[in-house]
């Protein structure tokens, strides 16, 4: 049985049953419909939150603090450095090689888009995200201390009709 390192695993993704990506503590993890092995590990600062991709060669994966993006192309993992070291995010949602989406913050909440050239960030203060979703670029959602949802053009406040 395999061993994950630092409390275990934190979230999961599936391209197909013999391309599981799975992130924990510092590490990645892979399964290739036969075993489970380390696929990459981040020996220094921040813990491994969330992966997710649109194909088997382009899976992005997201952590708390540290350079908080990676990205695997289908042959190796790289750190993306356009967005700063000293955030974190905790969740991450890709429909394509030009459309990712990652959240987190802590005294502010940040939501980073990948449009195939640049990052680009949403603010919103004073409230973090915990999670991200979408069916298309013009129909994702943020949630958290509060519900975004974005149109392809700007992000809006759920009206919930519920009081926290």
């Amino acid at each position: 049985m395999q061993n994950f390192d630092e409390g275990g695993l934190n979230d999961i993704w599936e391209s197909s049953p013999d391309d599981i990506f799975a992130v924990g503590g510092k590490s990645v993890y892979h399964y290739d419909g036969k075993a489970w092995s380390l696929m990459y590990s981040y020996e220094y600062y921040g813990f491994m939150q969330g992966v997710w991709g649109s194909s088997s060669t382009n899976v992005y994966a997201v952590r708390l603090g540290g350079y908080p993006i990676i990205h695997y192309n289908g042959e190796g993992w790289s750190i993306i450095e356009d967005v700063p070291y000293d955030i974190s995010l905790v969740d991450v949602w890709v429909s394509s090689s030009k459309d990712v989406f990652a959240v987190g913050g802590t005294w502010n909440g940040y939501i980073w888009n990948y449009d195939g050239i640049d990052w680009s960030y949403f603010t919103q203060p004073e409230k973090s995200f915990d999670g991200v979703w979408g069916s298309s670029y013009n129909d994702v959602y943020a949630v958290g201390e509060v519900i975004l949802h974005y149109d392809g053009l700007n992000w809006s406040l759920v009206d919930t009709g519920l009081e926290r």
